[in-house]
């Protein structure tokens, strides 16, 4: 592992390939990336620099993907190593998160709702300070008055 500039950045570069296969062995995804320090979206924690050595931990997501019945998987991987910046990979966790809800249509449905309630609000408050602009316009009535009848 090469250490980088003045701002102590650990370099590494990991070429990264799953296969996730179904109970019969059929593929179902698969995806191959590479895990560098300058690109890509991780999380890094626990770092620690020596003069000639360094370490961190690092947490990368990868995509979700719908698994049909029975819903039972294998998942092959493979981490090579880097040839470039001469890190090497220790103490691997691949976690697998079963039933992750998807919040995208929740999300939408949402937004369309607020932006609706809003635009609802605003059509009210235009049609009140219409109405409140205007002259009060008083319908004619007619009063009865019965008239008095003098007995004689």
């Amino acid at each position: 592992m090469s250490l980088g500039n003045e701002e102590e950045e650990l370099q590494y570069q990991l070429s990264f390939r799953y296969q996730v296969l179904d109970q019969n062995q059929h593929p179902l995804y698969q995806q191959e990336t590479t895990i560098s320090w300058n690109q890509g979206t991780k999380n890094t924690t626990d770092k620690e620099i020596g003069k000639t050595w360094g370490k961190v931990t690092i947490e990368v997501s990868f995509d979700k993907i719908k698994i049909p019945p029975p819903g039972k998987i294998k998942i092959s991987t493979s981490l090579n190593k880097d040839d470039i910046h001469e890190a090497n990979a220790g103490n691997i966790e691949l976690i697998v998160y079963d039933n992750v809800y998807e919040h995208y249509p929740l999300v939408i449905t949402g937004t369309v709702s607020a932006i609706a309630g809003i635009i609802a609000l605003i059509s009210g408050l235009i049609c009140l300070a219409k109405r409140s602009t205007e002259p009060h316009k008083t319908r004619p009535t007619s009063i009865y008055r019965p008239t008095r009848q003098t007995g004689g």
